[in-house]
Parts: C-alpha cells; structure tokens; sequence
C-alpha cells in the first residue's frame, strides 16, 4: 500500500515538475501529525521508485538552479512566518559551496554576517578552483609528453632494428638486393619503401601492400 501510494506520487510529482526536495522540505516544517508523517513517508517511498525507474535523474539544463542553491534559499531567505537558518546554511556551504555559483551564492548571505563566519565556505571555494588549476596542468603537461613522444617517433624512429625508423630512416639498395614481391634484382628500377623497410619495385608496391 505504501509503496503503491509512493508511485502514485512519484507519477504526481513528476508530471506537475514540483522539486521533490522542496517538497520534502515543506512537509518537514508542516508539523507532525500521524497525517503528514505518512504523507512524508509515501514521499520517501516515491523518491525510491524514482530513483529506481530514473524519474529523478538530475537536469541537465544549467540554468536550472541546483538544489543545494534553492535549499540555501530557502535557509537564508524563507517564506513567511520562518526565521533564518543561518546554522544549517552556514553548514551547507561549508559542504557544497564550492557547487554552488558564486554569484548568486553571496547575494543570499545576509550583508551583517561577519565575514569570519565565512572562511570554510571561501577555503572550500580555493581549494577547489586549486584542483582545477592542478587538473588543468597535469592535463596540459600529459599532452606535451604525448606529443613529444610522438614527434619522436615520426623523426627518429622507435630504435628497434627492424622497426620503425620514422623519417630519419634510410635503406641501402646494392647490385645484388632484391625485390621483395617478385624476388628480381632491383638494379636501377624506380623503388618503393614500405614501413617495415622492405624494398619492392615501384610497379609491384600494390601487389606488396595486398600482401600486407
């Protein structure tokens, strides 16, 4: 019955595109009268089959507000007759600050709160724009490694006799070297190189490259 009730909710809920945590938080400050209690309890109920059929996957629009900023809203600029939270919103920025946006962020906090209040909301921001910068360089210094590599291979060869030796590469061909396809002395016939090195006559490359 109660997981029914949950679906039926879930469904509700969905097509009217309330936020459920909003939600959630409405039926907390309603009271708790064995009514809204279970009311509350098919709500969490319906949260789990959401989750479950992937009805609450997160939008994906960025101008949708997070739910941490409608639930820092929601702490520092309630609806009326409810007071400010500023210990649980203190608290969720000490958490997720570094989710939120920053503008919109420092609107909501009351301009008399005393900055020093703030100082693991603004160490959580720095470290946090640090990991990027971090992220950001290890990223950059694997792609220069990579193509360094890369142009080293292209020029030098990878040293391996027989392998690939890139443009720096050479062959020597003498009077008694042949073909590799049709096994006839290359003489002064137009030549053509393949990668691992082997020297074909220009007109049987295709039949070498088949081959291959």
């Amino acid at each position: 019955m109660l997981l029914l009730g949950g679906f039926t909710l879930a469904a509700a809920l969905s097509k009217c595109k309330i936020d459920k945590r909003l939600a959630t938080f409405v039926l907390s400050k309603a009271g708790t009268t064995p009514r809204t209690v279970l009311v509350a309890n098919m709500l969490v109920a319906a949260f789990a089959s959401m989750l479950i059929s992937n009805v609450a996957a997160p939008d994906k629009d960025e101008d949708t507000p997070s739910i941490y900023h409608t639930l820092l809203s929601l702490y520092l600029t309630p609806p009326a007759p409810h007071n400010t939270a500023l210990e649980p919103a203190l608290d969720l920025l000490s958490k997720h600050g570094s989710r939120l946006p920053a503008t919109s962020t420092m609107s909501l906090i009351p301009s008399t709160l005393p900055v020093s209040e703030l100082e693991s909301y603004f160490r959580g921001r720095i470290r946090s724009a640090n990991s990027v910068v971090n992220e950001s360089r290890i990223v950059a210094g694997l792609r220069a490694t990579e193509y360094i590599s890369s142009q080293a291979l292209l020029l030098l060869g990878d040293g391996i006799p027989g392998g690939q030796g890139g443009r720096n590469r050479r062959v020597v061909i003498t009077d008694e070297r042949l073909c590799g396809v049709c096994h006839k002395r290359l003489g002064g016939s137009v030549v053509s190189v393949l990668p691992d090195n082997t020297v074909v006559h220009y007109g049987c490359l295709n039949r070498a490259t088949a081959q291959k």
